[in-house]
């Protein structure tokens, strides 16, 4: 099976669909769900509940591991992060499921202590491109929130990540709404 990458949601949906459901010989097979022709491969996944749960990113990040380097996976990572595609993610579930993986060669360079906060920062540098911020603790100790809401036009297109499952917020309340 051909790698897709997932920035192509469709493609990657197909792939899912082609992976999951036997039995197809067309796109309109693929797309069939209890007798209703979805629009797209994303609606006859979400019909087919292939993307509840977290399942489909623990299997693209296995399949990944396999012919990967370190630096790809941080990538994808990332774009599981921002391309969730809507879906409900637990991201600092995947962070430290995979974090050796994602982390090996900033082990192998630094150590096991540092390796994978070279990896987090890594990470971030990809997100902030999609105005995404990873929050570590403790966050106002180094003004990192500040710096980075200070450098977004609007506050809409803005996601935190907090991989240690923790935000305290302290500050902005109007931002960040528990």
């Amino acid at each position: 099976m051909p790698v897709v990458n997932i920035q192509d949601s469709e493609s990657y949906y197909l792939r899912l669909l082609l992976l999951r459901k036997s039995g197809a010989v067309s796109f309109d097979d693929l797309k069939t769900v209890y007798g209703i022709v979805c629009n797209t491969f994303q609606q006859a996944c979400k019909m087919q509940e292939l993307l509840e749960g977290d399942q489909h990113w623990y299997d693209t990040l296995n399949e990944a591991i396999q012919t990967r380097a370190p630096f790809q996976l941080r990538l994808l990572f990332a774009t599981i992060c921002v391309c969730g595609f809507g879906e409900d993610n637990d991201i600092p579930e995947l962070w430290f499921r995979y974090k050796d993986a994602l982390s090996e060669d900033f082990v192998r360079q630094y150590s096991e202590d540092s390796g994978p906060q070279y990896a987090l920062a890594e990470i971030e540098e990809f997100l902030k491109y999609y105005n995404y911020f990873m929050l570590y603790n403790p966050v106002f100790s180094h003004g990192q929130l500040y710096v980075g809401f200070s450098r977004v036009k609007s506050f809409d297109s803005v996601t935190v990540v907090a991989p240690s499952r923790k935000i305290v917020n302290c500050v902005y309340q109007e931002v960040l709404n528990d």
